[in-house]
């Protein structure tokens, strides 16, 4: 199967993904140094209409020294000898990943607040969201994906599978 890279060089990152999906991103933060932005993934389903995986991506600069150590800063929760993240709006199990350059949690199934494609407040529901470290290029990555109930599990783990940390060129 053929294989596109998305490569974001000011950012820091890339992901491969199957030829079958087409990427678009969405509109950057207004803030200049910011990497925060919405990746859409598309390709046609087999009942000739598209599917969709929206997934907002942010990275920034930071230090990991350990998941003990981001309980202290962040939503990480440490219950019953396993790692959770607060989604606010509950509590979703989480799992530690690994990939090329970097350690993480996934939670493919988090509590939150859903949001109609205008953005009204659609009631509560669960999606997917990874926090990935690379400890070599002091870096974070969020990957969350945007709507509830949808194939935005699938954009999530699409980049899951090759996403790869880069040195930014923002700076």
């Amino acid at each position: 199967m053929q294989q596109k890279t998305y490569i974001d060089e000011r950012c820091g990152f890339k992901f491969t993904y199957s030829a079958m999906w087409s990427v678009t991103t969405g509109s950057e933060s207004t803030n200049q140094s910011a990497c925060d932005y919405e990746i859409k993934l598309t390709k046609k389903s087999a009942k000739g209409g598209a599917l969709e995986a929206r997934v907002q991506v942010s990275l920034e600069d930071h230090e990991f020294v350990g998941f003990e150590q981001e309980r202290d800063n962040s939503a990480l929760r440490a219950e019953d000898g396993h790692w959770k993240v607060d989604g606010g709006h509950g509590l979703g199990d989480a799992e530690v990943i690994h990939g090329a350059n970097w350690i993480g949690l996934n939670v493919p199934d988090l509590p939150m607040r859903c949001y109609a494609d205008h953005g009204t407040y659609s009631g509560a529901g669960s999606g997917p969201e990874a926090l990935l470290f690379s400890q070599r290029l002091h870096r974070m990555a969020w990957l969350a994906g945007q709507a509830c109930g949808n194939t935005d599990v699938e954009g999530v783990r699409i980049m899951l599978a090759t996403f790869k940390f880069l040195p930014p060129t923002r700076h």
